[in-house]
């Protein structure tokens, strides 16, 4: 499920036993488990793409359709169009972000997006047993909780269609301490550790 305001909740055969990210019904403290980020290379200057978590000085707009959403945002002269939408036969949803330069000067930007990993019924009760690596062949990250009884033995994964990335599945490296997804650490950052593994949260 996605909400106008672009807070997420992704889940997979079960809607309560197993959460791939948590469902966090807050709409007036705008908390989120998934998150999207666009930064100026040149400013650091970031933003996303949707209304939360770091939301952009411009005003965004939403359309809901059958099967899918659409936010559509301007911020220093880059237009972004992020449409949402899940696989007809697959348990896959797909974030489709087209970017537009409207101003004359060339730009450098990236991409970042952040999972929190649930994988069971519980945030609190799962963190300590899932494991996260990077796919050698497909290069997608992978994460998984052998400790859940009914789906331990599924995969859940991060992927996009570029293969030059770098990443965490260390939470502090991302957010930071006493930082939050509206400021996390991450977009101070060059370039992350490429570090993934058990026990990082």
């Amino acid at each position: 499920g996605i909400s106008e305001r672009g807070s997420a909740y992704t889940w997979c055969i079960n809607a309560h036993g197993y959460r791939l990210t948590p469902w966090l019904n807050g709409p007036v403290k705008g908390a989120c488990g998934e998150a999207f980020y666009i930064r100026d290379e040149s400013s650091g200057f970031f933003w996303s793409p949707m209304p939360l978590p770091a939301t952009g000085k411009g005003n965004y707009i939403t359309k809901h359709g059958v099967g899918y959403s659409v936010f559509e945002h301007v911020e220093q002269a880059i237009f972004s169009q992020t449409t949402v939408f899940t696989d007809l036969e697959d348990s896959i949803r797909f974030h489709l972000i087209k970017l537009k330069n409207e101003s004359a000067v060339e730009r450098t930007l990236s991409l970042s997006a952040f999972m929190e990993w649930v994988l069971g019924d519980e945030p609190g009760k799962q963190i300590r047993h899932i494991v996260t690596q990077q796919h050698a062949e497909t290069k997608s990250l992978w994460a998984t909780n052998r400790y859940n009884t009914v789906f331990g033995k599924r995969v859940s994964f991060l992927d996009c269609d570029i293969e030059d990335y770098t990443y965490t599945c260390v939470r502090r490296e991302f957010i930071g301490r006493n930082r939050s997804l509206q400021t996390p650490a991450a977009m101070t950052l060059k370039k992350l550790s490429n570090t993934a593994g058990a026990g990082f949260d």
